[in-house]
């Protein structure tokens, strides 16, 4: 990722929490606003849910959401959110 010189503005996006039935898998993913790049990302997990992959993907534009898998051991439903750092100072590639 590339920015200006100098420190780059970020915030944080936190997506809609996603439940999975008992014992099966998930996919919790945010974007950014139109125009910023996700600089990083993770993930709020309930239960005995645990992740299997968390990383930068595209929806609209190259580097704009996070995504993360997940597995949910529990004998009832649970799931967790993703969260996105966004920057409209980066580009993603």
């Amino acid at each position: 990722m590339t920015g200006g010189s100098g420190p780059i503005s970020t915030h944080e996006v936190i997506g809609n929490f996603t439940t999975t039935p008992a014992g099966n898998f998930g996919t919790a993913t945010v974007t950014c606003p139109p125009g910023e790049t996700a600089i990083s990302g993770g993930f709020f997990l309930s239960g005995s849910v645990f992740p299997l992959r968390s990383e930068r993907t595209t929806v609209n534009t190259p580097g704009d959401t996070w995504l993360v898998d997940y597995q949910n051991t529990n004998t009832i439903a649970a799931g967790g959110a993703a969260t996105v750092i966004c920057s409209p100072d980066a580009t993603g590639s």
